[in-house]
């Protein structure tokens, strides 16, 4: 986060990521993606490929694109 401050020749504030508050509270009916709620820890997403495509989907993109793995 520090280079992108930087990048952009602003100070840097502090940043507590394990304790994130939501400041907006929102639900729009009808939308999808669910209430906009979010985390209050940021952390990386675990990869849930065969959760969200199907197993079966999931490795025929694998195996289509595993060459890209040898570049």
């Amino acid at each position: 986060m520090q280079a992108i401050w930087n990048y952009l020749n602003l100070e840097y504030p502090d940043h507590d990521f394990n304790d994130v508050k939501q400041s907006t509270h929102e639900h729009e009916l009808g939308w999808p993606y669910g209430d906009h709620a979010i985390r209050s820890q940021v952390s990386a997403a675990q990869a849930d490929w065969n959760t969200v495509l199907g197993e079966q989907f999931s490795e025929k993109i694998h195996q289509s694109f595993k060459w890209i793995n040898e570049l």
